[in-house]
């Protein structure tokens, strides 16, 4: 195990680096079954042309509601938190005080985890960790939450029972992907069919399956998204590279680029699509 400490000025709290590889399948759910690096630009064109962000943060907000920070401390566990917009969004909007709030963050992207780290550090008057798979032991977290990371671990079942497992006895594990019925996930079996193989990436179906074989209590609910953007060449290629990638390149565009044109109304492309929610929450005891 090697750890870090990076000490910020004054009173800001400490960041907390905490880097380890156990060997264990266990605990090593790294998403690593997509690269995001060669396609930062086209996430980030989806993202702002996308009020995906704003209906779930608002949508955790929600379900979060009843979550007391005036009595004992929260600790939450962050699965996927990329560089840490998400995650300042829903804190924001939930103005728990940082002296009651623990953040642990996973992100298997080293220095994407260090700028979550940095950009969360306000909301927890402790240390921020940040690792690159989940951690050992037998820590437990009040409120575990993974917006729309799961598409990319190596075995969804063995994931979800982890994170299961890392939940306190009162706890609650707020969980979002895109289901079958979701625009973007009919455009990736549309080309990964035209690719002859199938989809890659786990959706919502699959974790609906396997938070079912856990035999915990669960409830979901369709957050709605829109995406808009102007209906040029160039743009129907950002979002068809946010989601294939390199492998875009085996898919001929005058076969790819007219799946937009269902969507294309007076100069723009608009889309109205959902998510799935997943509110799990630890199994009561006999």
């Amino acid at each position: 195990m090697r750890q870090g400490v990076l000490h910020r000025d004054g009173k800001s709290p400490k960041l907390t680096e905490v880097s380890s590889f156990s060997g264990d399948p266990l605990l090593s759910h790294a998403m690593a079954k997509m690269d995001f690096a060669p396609i930062a630009d086209d996430y980030a064109f989806f993202v702002s042309h996308s009020t995906e962000a704003e209906t779930h943060a608002a949508a955790y907000a929600k379900a979060l509601q009843d979550v007391d920070p005036q009595g004992q401390a929260i600790s939450m566990l962050d699965f996927g938190c990329g560089g840490g917009e998400f995650s300042d969004r829903l804190l924001s909007l939930l103005n728990w005080p940082p002296a009651k709030l623990r953040l642990s963050l996973v992100e298997p992207v080293l220095q994407h985890g260090q700028q979550a780290a940095r950009r969360l550090a306000r909301f927890s008057a402790q240390p921020v960790t940040h690792r690159c798979e989940l951690p050992p032991g037998k820590e437990q977290f009040d409120v575990i939450l993974s917006n729309h990371a799961l598409y990319f671990v190596e075995d969804i079942e063995t994931t979800i029972q982890r994170l299961a497992e890392l939940l306190s006895p009162e706890g609650r594990m707020l969980l979002a992907l895109a289901g079958n019925d979701h625009v973007l996930v009919q455009l990736w079996r549309r080309g990964f069919a035209e690719l002859s193989q199938p989809v890659p990436y786990f959706t919502a179906e699959d974790v609906s399956d396997a938070v079912s074989r856990l035999n915990v209590p669960f409830s979901t609910r369709d957050v709605p998204l829109q995406i808009d953007f102007p209906d040029t060449e160039a743009n129907r290629r950002r979002i068809l590279r946010f989601l294939f990638g390199e492998q875009l390149s085996r898919l001929p565009p005058e076969i790819a680029l007219p799946w937009f044109d269902p969507y294309a109304d007076k100069g723009r492309i608009h889309i109205e699509t959902n998510s799935v929610h997943f509110d799990v929450r630890k199994a009561v005891g006999p």
